[in-house]
């Protein structure tokens, strides 16, 4: 939800979460960002103030990181998410799952019963 869904509403509380004087913009912006983070979800402004382009460095290299670990694992565990990505379709669709995926993926009958469960 936006802060203008929130303001039209007309259900909405001002406060004044802190007061600085003789501070720079820069500084005020790096405050206004940890009152942010402290609020977390209580707060309307997703984008965080006070962030410099070293953070957004630091950030995208975290995303990059935990991109290539995701991965690394999906490569390491292939077969195992697959079968229950199959096992999972076969309840929600309420038919059991294609011949080729039986074999491919070895589910028993035994598997299909206890997958419904």
């Amino acid at each position: 939800m936006s802060s203008n869904e929130i303001i039209k509403s007309g259900n909405f509380k001002v406060e004044v979460l802190g007061t600085y004087k003789d501070i720079t913009s820069e500084e005020l912006k790096k405050k206004a960002g940890v009152i942010q983070a402290k609020l977390g979800d209580k707060c309307v402004n997703v984008l965080r103030a006070g962030r410099t382009q070293k953070d957004a460095n630091v950030r995208k290299e975290l995303y990059q990181q935990n991109k290539m670990e995701a991965k690394k694992y999906y490569q390491k565990n292939k077969e195992s998410i697959l079968r229950n990505l199959a096992l999972k379709n076969m309840r929600i669709r309420g038919s059991p799952p294609t011949q080729r995926s039986i074999m491919k993926y070895k589910i028993t009958r035994n598997d299909m019963m206890n997958y419904y469960r």
